[in-house]
């Protein structure tokens, strides 16, 4: 994972004055509307400074290339060394206050793939509101498995987006969330799409009955992020619970 990637150096938490930095930087390298920041970095953009806590690291997805953004941070007086990380380009940078972690992800579209990238809400963490995408992945794929009398997998990668499984691989992929949205039998207008970015709000846009709940639950109990941080699960179980318990 790309947050190892510089276990072997101090890294310092990145703080809103380093996003600042960062981003503007980065606006010299690849330029509005061509930049967006991605996961919980997200949350800095709508800091005044004193709100968001420091974060392990910045993340930012770039409309480029990887080569290109390769070639942009080689031998680059800002970047001490970089690592490669599926489609994660992890570098890391030389600050007044130390080395701090920024990963940048390539992209043919910012928009949509900072979609897929959401941090989620301050309450409830973005990985969460992935799960549950996946998870609708899942149903999606059985109901297209008995309709079509053949095993089917559709996934969705963070990055990368939602394709179809065909002989081990996903080719493909689609990072539009009005197409993911309509696979997954959601609606998807321009509202929705903006509400879907957090936990609270994709779950509002499901059609949930008490099976569907507890299959969720079950669901994201087998993920190892679940086995690593369950308070964070717990609290959306919670939150799911308490909003759906006309189910």
């Amino acid at each position: 994972m790309s947050g190892n990637a510089f276990k072997d150096y101090e890294i310092t938490p990145s703080s809103y004055s380093h996003f600042l930095n960062v981003r503007s930087v980065l606006r010299q390298w690849f330029f509005d509307p061509f930049l967006a920041a991605a996961g919980s970095t997200q949350f800095f953009e709508l800091d005044d400074g004193n709100t968001v806590k420091p974060k392990n690291d910045l993340d930012f997805v770039v409309q480029a290339s990887k080569e290109e953004v390769i070639k942009i941070i080689t031998d680059n007086p800002y970047i001490e060394t970089y690592r490669k990380f599926g489609n994660t380009i992890s570098t890391l940078w030389k600050t007044e206050d130390g080395f701090i972690h920024v990963d940048l992800m390539p992209s043919v579209n910012v928009n949509d793939e900072s979609w897929i990238m959401t941090g989620g809400s301050q309450n409830i963490k973005g990985v969460v509101r992935n799960v549950l995408l996946c998870y609708l992945a899942r149903l999606f794929s059985e109901s297209e498995t008995e309709r079509l009398g053949e095993e089917t997998k559709w996934t969705i990668a963070f990055p990368g987006g939602m394709g179809l499984k065909q002989n081990g691989i996903c080719l493909n992929r689609n990072t539009s969330p009005r197409f993911i949205l309509d696979k997954l039998g959601l609606a998807n207008n321009d509202e929705q799409i903006e509400t879907s970015r957090t936990f609270e709000g994709l779950s509002a846009l499901v059609d949930w009955n008490t099976a569907k709940l507890e299959r969720f639950e079950d669901y994201a109990k087998e993920q190892w992020l679940y086995k690593k941080s369950p308070d964070v699960f717990e609290k959306a179980f919670e939150y799911l619970r308490a909003t759906q318990n006309q189910v």
